[in-house]
């Protein structure tokens, strides 16, 4: 078993959004993952599991992860949390994605019509 710890520190603590990304890397490792906050524990790749934490900013959250991949799960999944930006940066990097996605099928478009 491998555990990490942090103090969530995004003003809105671990939103829907982080959460939803959260799960879905648990999720890719050959472990079962085990998230606690608040003296609560959930299935880490359960996204209503972890919504039900309530995990505010200031919080701890643990990740303990058990199997052949605990020690990359653990590490990997510490890293992600440690990734998440404030809403208003993730706005603004989703703007940008989709102004560079909106470019290439323009360009793409024009190309074709001549």
């Amino acid at each position: 078993m491998a555990t990490r710890k942090l103090r969530i520190v995004n003003d809105l603590g671990l939103h829907l959004r982080a959460e939803g990304l959260f799960a879905k890397t648990a999720g890719g490792f050959d472990a079962k993952i085990e998230v606690r906050c608040g003296g609560e524990a959930v299935d880490g790749t359960d996204v209503t599991g972890l919504l039900s934490l309530s995990c505010a900013k200031g919080a701890f959250i643990e990740v303990a992860a058990y199997g052949p991949e605990g020690e990359d799960a653990a590490q990997g999944l510490l890293e992600k949390l440690m990734s998440f930006k404030t809403a208003r940066e993730v706005e603004g990097h989703l703007m940008g994605v989709l102004t560079d996605q909106y470019t290439e099928d323009f360009l793409r478009d024009r190309a074709t019509d001549g």
